[in-house]
């Protein structure tokens, strides 16, 4: 789902939890969220996205030192989705070369994305979300960027649970 954090955040301190740093940005994006049919519920337009480790901030009225510059030095973030909810993202299919390809998402909310994947597709707590960027090679760009931050995600919740094995097993001997 996407989260909203209360009033609008404009300092990177309050933004950003501990230990979480911005890796990527894409700029001037468009997120269409779906209802159940597929249709537009309501589009969130002209945001940065802001990727870190565990979240995608949504940004808007963002300004940067320079065009390459990562980290903005002015913006408004109240929104953002937790990478760990995302259940399905792929890169849409075109059928012409004049149409740009969009980011899809499958969103699951908090209370079902620790449930067995069976038990999230009988769920009706999803929602999906068309991602529109500046061009082709930005949303591959950021698919492989949630790609990665996910499985890094994926790695670490694999860590914790052999760690809790290795605890137990100790504690059974």
């Amino acid at each position: 789902m996407i989260n909203i954090s209360g009033p609008p955040v404009t300092a990177l301190e309050e933004l950003l939890r501990e230990n979480e740093y911005i890796k990527e940005n894409f700029k001037k994006c468009s997120l269409a969220v779906l209802d159940s049919d597929g249709q537009e519920k309501y589009v969130i337009s002209d945001q940065d996205l802001l990727i870190t480790e565990n979240r995608i901030l949504l940004a808007k009225d963002t300004e940067y030192t320079t065009l390459t510059s990562k980290i903005p030095t002015r913006f408004s973030c109240e929104r953002y989705i937790n990478i760990s909810s995302i259940v399905v993202n792929a890169v849409s299919s075109c059928e012409s070369d004049d149409e740009a390809p969009y980011l899809y998402m499958q969103l699951a909310s908090s209370e079902t994305v620790d449930e067995a994947y069976e038990d999230l597709e009988q769920s009706l707590h999803f929602s999906e979300v068309n991602i529109h960027c500046s061009d082709r090679n930005t949303v591959y760009t950021l698919f492989n960027s949630i790609s990665e931050a996910a499985a890094y995600i994926e790695q670490l919740s694999g860590l914790s649970d052999s760690q809790t094995d290795n605890e137990s097993a100790v504690c059974q001997d």
